[in-house]
């Protein structure tokens, strides 16, 4: 189960990349999806890419919560701690909701603490890299 489970992942990551990568012109106006492409993007190995699109997304919309939200996991992701804490800290002042300030508490928390996401362990750029900083 666990190499069928690896493999689905695999192949699914590669089925999401192929969307993306096809659709990624209808969005160029859309933060939102731009920002949800550039971190799909970032997690199958288009590092400079996704970080390209993130910040495309971040000048159209600075003012969306979910938006800084996933800048701020992609320059976790790239190391920059204290830029994903800064922009933890944007979207938690320009979320309004409880539910989504809940989820992004404890990624705050874990940049802070300098702690990996667990899902960070199922990517397969994690395994490729023996366990160091996820998809460095």
């Amino acid at each position: 189960p666990a190499t069928l489970t690896s493999a689905l992942l695999s192949q699914s990551l590669k089925e999401m990349e192929s969307l993306v990568m096809e659709h990624l012109g209808g969005v160029q106006d859309e933060p939102l999806f731009l920002g949800t492409a550039a971190k799909l993007l970032y997690f199958v190995g288009h590092h400079d890419l996704a970080l390209e699109l993130a910040e495309t997304a971040l000048d159209q919309d600075v003012s969306h919560a979910a938006t800084l939200m996933m800048y701020a996991q992609l320059q976790m992701l790239e190391g920059d701690l204290d830029c994903a804490l800064e922009y933890y800290d944007f979207a938690l002042q320009h979320s309004t909701d409880d539910q989504f300030r809940s989820m992004i508490m404890p990624r705050c928390w874990a940049t802070a603490r300098n702690a990996m996401p667990p899902y960070c362990r199922l990517l397969p750029c994690y395994r490729s890299n023996s366990g160091n900083n996820c998809c460095a």
